[in-house]
């Protein structure tokens, strides 16, 4: 370790030997051990200076070791001199490194600003000057900014040179290929005009004009007129292919044959289509036949029994051109025009049974006479005649359900489907349910899915037809009823039921002597004619009155309290179906809403079978405020506690 000698004496202090410096840094340990060096050289010739006073004689040598240590001093001054200098380059380098790379950033910025103005400015034509405006703008934010020193701003001055010149390059590079795109897209759009107008020529020319511009290749070229060529000839092929079914259409043979000679087609495809046309012309012939048959007047029966009219062998017997599905064919507006002339029919059947003018059978038949009537449609306005209530729930279940499973695939000219509409009109009227089930039927003529409120409606009109059927009581003992005279005709009347006085089906006679007579009320039953037929079988042998004997078991419905429990599980019905097509109920939640919904008539049902089972003898009276014990072994029905006794269900 060396050791500098002090001047106070000459006690040392020891310093540790310097360290190697890292490479490329300031040895500042160096430095320090250098002038310590010095600075001992020094004090030692001032210890020697000062010793030689002391003594008589002077060394000659006494003032080399002071200016020695001087020297050193010098030098060691002159070292921290460099250090510090160096210290401020390093310094002004970095400075100018952190400058030039802020310049660099910003040169990146504006190229970004550019290419986001050439996304939202897609013609080509203004990019280059847009360029020029944005680099002019850009060279003072890069080039001018505060605290640059002199070599940043030549190196900054240098690197925005370059990348202007490289921006500028690449922009009128693009530029390029923008006007060579958009010239492309002008030569495509014109060739697809061409080809659609079957101009071959003017393809080529595009192409060539293209391909000596520079903005197609040759191969590309090629390959654009091939498929032009193709595309042309496939669009004067189906020309030529509709002109000739046109023709046929039309009965002009000999257009259509002059068609296909001079179609592109190959000679096998003419002799093929020859063939076809020949035999559509033969096919076409037959069918304006039976046209003309149906429009000169003969009967239209005859013409379809004539035209699917079959041997033994299950071969047609008329018109060898014509398979089934031309025949189909020649017979639709056949069956069509039979459609309409039927539905005319029976609307008006149906508006003169309304209106009083067809009051039997037998007038129905008259004035159907000539024609046709399904048996279907018949039975129904039969039923009118008779004043039986046709729009029951159960009639409107089944029209619903037939409706639902229509199917026009099984159903080619459409009869069924005639029928069926005409019963849902003559049946339903002008009831708000008629339009939901016709547009259901029309939805499975058309080929349509059926609305979830459809499927509501026909997935639980049966189980609410026995909801009501368990909570009405329109079934009547055929015993219970008797048999009157009013009017001239047979009623049948149940005296346990009395009508208000003004009531059309109130029913009244006198009873007992001259001495003491009196009035007997009733209402009078109005029910269907298959349970007339029923009552009808089981009056005495003089026909006065029922016999209970043959009544025994049989029962009947009193229309009007059907009509009316009919109406009130229709209106459950009606109302759900429109809250779920107004999204108020969905699949989710319709068990939960249709429960609720038919509650009242649920609580209908179980309050009838309680007062089935349950009679005054067996029942235990429950006493306390507002209830009293009848009198007497056998109450009247009609009493007020069998009234007001609660029972919830």
């Amino acid at each position: 370790m060396a050791t500098i000698p002090l001047l106070n004496g000459g006690e040392s202090v020891g310093v540790a030997a310097a360290r190697s410096p890292a490479s490329g840094s300031v040895n500042l340990g160096r430095f320090s051990s250098g002038m310590t060096s010095q600075l001992s050289g020094a004090a030692q010739g001032f210890r020697r200076q000062g010793d030689s006073l002391q003594g008589p004689q002077m060394d000659p040598n006494q003032g080399q070791g002071m200016a020695n240590g001087i020297r050193g001093l010098a030098r060691g001054v002159g070292d921290f001199s460099n250090v510090m200098l160096q210290l401020a380059n390093k310094k002004a380098e970095a400075k100018n490194y952190s400058d030039v790379t802020a310049a660099r950033n910003q040169m990146l910025q504006i190229e970004g600003e550019f290419d986001q103005w050439r996304l939202q400015n897609p013609d080509p034509e203004g990019w280059e000057s847009k360029w020029g405006e944005m680099s002019a703008s850009a060279r003072g934010r890069v080039t001018e900014t505060k605290g640059l020193s002199p070599a940043a701003i030549e190196r900054i001055g240098q690197e925005f040179e370059d990348f202007n010149v490289r921006q500028t390059i690449n922009v009128g590079t693009m530029a390029v290929k923008g006007h060579v795109a958009k010239a492309r897209s002008a030569v495509d759009a014109n060739i697809l005009r061409a080809v659609d107008a079957g101009d071959l020529d003017s393809v080529r020319r595009e192409v060539q004009t293209a391909q000596s511009q520079g903005w197609m290749y040759e191969d590309d070229a090629v390959r654009t007129i091939m498929q032009a060529e193709d595309a042309i000839e496939k669009k004067q092929r189906e020309s030529s292919e509709l002109r000739i079914k046109t023709y046929l259409e039309n009965g002009m043979i000999n257009e259509a044959r002059a068609e296909n000679r001079n179609s592109l087609a190959s000679p096998e495809e003419k002799d093929y289509q020859e063939a076809v046309i020949n035999r559509r012309y033969a096919v076409g012939v037959e069918q304006n036949e039976i046209t003309e048959r149906y429009s000169n007047g003969e009967d239209p029966q005859s013409i379809i029994d004539d035209v699917m009219g079959r041997d033994d062998e299950g071969k047609f017997t008329a018109y060898s051109s014509l398979n089934a599905t031309a025949r189909m064919e020649a017979l639709s507006p056949i069956y069509q025009h039979m459609n309409e002339e039927r539905t005319a029919l029976k609307t008006g059947a149906n508006q003169r049974i309304e209106a009083g003018t067809i009051s039997t059978a037998e007038e129905l038949d008259e004035y159907f006479q000539g024609t046709q009537i399904d048996p279907t449609t018949r039975a129904l306005l039969i039923k009118k005649i008779d004043g039986e209530i046709i729009k029951t729930e159960g009639a409107v279940v089944s029209l619903q359900a037939d409706a639902a499973k229509y199917d026009p695939r099984t159903d080619p000219n459409g009869v069924e489907f005639s029928i069926l509409r005409d019963r849902i009109t003559m049946t339903m009227g002008d009831d708000i349910r008629t339009g939901a089930i016709l547009s259901t039927l029309e939805k499975r003529n058309n080929g349509e899915p059926l609305t979830l409120g459809e499927n509501i409606y026909k997935a639980k009109a049966e189980q609410t037809k026995s909801l009501m059927d368990a909570a009405a009581d329109y079934n009547l003992p055929a015993g219970q009823l008797s048999k009157e005279e009013r009017g001239g005709k047979t009623v049948f009347v149940d005296y346990s039921q009395v009508p208000a006085p003004d009531s059309p089906d109130r029913f009244a006679k006198e009873t007992g002597a001259w001495f003491w007579k009196g009035e007997k009320v009733g209402k009078v039953i109005n029910v269907s004619q298959d349970d007339r037929l029923k009552l009808e079988k089981a009056l005495t042998k003089d026909r006065n009155s029922i016999d209970i004997g043959k009544a025994n078991g049989v029962f009947v419905v009193d229309l009007d309290k059907f009509h009316a429990a009919d109406s009130e599980a229709a209106t459950v019905l009606d109302t759900l179906s429109q809250r779920a097509a107004a999204g108020e109920v969905t699949g989710d939640n319709w068990e939960s809403e249709y429960t609720k919904a038919t509650a009242p008539i649920r609580a209908k049902g179980a309050e009838k079978k309680l007062n089935g089972v349950l009679s005054p003898e067996v029942i235990e009276v429950p006493t306390g405020e507002g209830i009293t014990q009848p009198s007497g072994l056998y109450p009247d029905e009609t009493s007020d506690w069998i009234k007001n006794y609660q029972i919830n269900f």
